[in-house]
């Protein structure tokens, strides 16, 4: 098993997939295996009987710290699911605690996001001077001064403001976002 097998899992049953990033102990943070692992996992996806993908992550604590700063993916977009690879299939993204910079583009590439209570957003890159290009796909997701707010002043939006104006579609009860996905 290498260790893209292991930093994300792949499960189906009853033609749903749920593809799991794998990594609580660095907070489940997008090193190269996971980028290999997620493009590996959407390959699968789109290849199966299975109708729908949920997208979540092991622990309770980050859906996604972002880029690991100490094993940096080469080319993240790989992991992208309709960047990476094109699928005609739904994407559900269940978020918990922590989504912070680039790991954004998960949901923001997702067809329905469950959040739970616990989730904060942070994309911090603006305040270092940088900043991705998928991130520019927020502007046909929320209003434009939303999206221009999150990708130029790097502040934590909450759960509630994103659920607001329609970026989340549902925020269930901390622990309860994989339940209500599947």
């Amino acid at each position: 098993m290498s260790d893209a097998d292991t930093a994300v899992l792949y499960e189906s049953k009853d033609h749903v997939a749920t593809i799991t990033i794998n990594r609580p102990e660095k907070r489940n943070a997008i090193s190269e295996a996971v980028a290999v692992g997620l493009a590996k996992a959407w390959r699968r996806f789109k290849d199966s009987d299975d109708r729908v993908a949920v997208l979540t992550a092991a622990g309770d604590v980050a859906f996604s710290s972002g880029r690991d700063m100490v094993d940096p993916p080469k080319d993240s977009w790989r992991g992208v699911p309709n960047v990476g690879i094109d699928l005609e299939k739904p994407i559900i993204c269940a978020l918990t605690g922590w989504c912070i910079g680039g790991s954004l583009v998960y949901p923001l590439m997702s067809d329905i996001i469950i959040a739970d209570e616990s989730v904060r957003l942070f994309y911090p890159e603006p305040k270092v001077g940088a900043s991705g290009g998928i991130m520019a796909a927020l502007t046909a997701r929320v209003p434009y001064r939303i999206a221009m707010e999150v990708m130029l002043l790097g502040e934590e939006i909450s759960v509630q403001r994103l659920y607001d104006v329609g970026f989340i579609n549902k925020i269930v009860p901390k622990g309860k976002h994989n339940e209500e996905a599947q």
